[in-house]
């Protein structure tokens, strides 16, 4: 959230249009060259976070990654997502909607960290499933959720 705020105050600052491409630009410029700063060239095992590990083990750039491209799960998933469903469901369900989008594409090293890189496969086949069933917007859909839901409490 930092990031894009900064690059909103940049395309202000600059007195540029301020959207959803021009932040995704200008986030990409900010964080330019981070997965190799904080990732390539990590060369100590002390203090490593759980993102480097995870980049080290599995290759995924996790957030790093994600600002770096310009947040493109945001412009290709979120958004649209948020979009469809905004004029005929609840705010509630259309987040839920949206946050299911982000979690079938985005390689989330929080899960991976506090599950397993297989806990994160298995978050993103769910999350598609649920999408496919017409999230919360179908009967089908709400009631996978609520057993994605329970399964996820139960640990992944």
């Amino acid at each position: 959230m930092g990031v894009i705020c900064a690059g909103c105050g940049v395309l202000y600052r600059k007195n540029k249009t301020i959207n959803r491409f021009t932040i995704s630009e200008i986030v990409s410029e900010i964080t330019k060259g981070i997965v190799d700063k904080e990732l390539n060239k990590l060369n100590t095992q002390n203090d490593i976070t759980n993102g480097q590990r995870i980049y080290k083990q599995y290759g995924l750039t996790g957030i790093r990654g994600e600002v770096e491209e310009g947040l493109k799960s945001i412009l290709n998933y979120a958004l649209p997502t948020l979009e469809k469903f905004n004029k005929e469901l609840s705010i509630n369900d259309v987040l839920v909607n949206t946050l299911l989008s982000l979690m079938s594409v985005v390689d989330d090293t929080t899960v991976v960290h506090r599950a397993s890189i297989d806990g994160l496969e298995f978050v993103k086949n769910h999350s598609k499933i649920a999408l496919e069933l017409g999230g919360m917007a179908t009967k089908e859909g709400v009631e996978y959720i609520l057993k994605m839901d329970n399964e996820f409490k139960r640990g992944i």
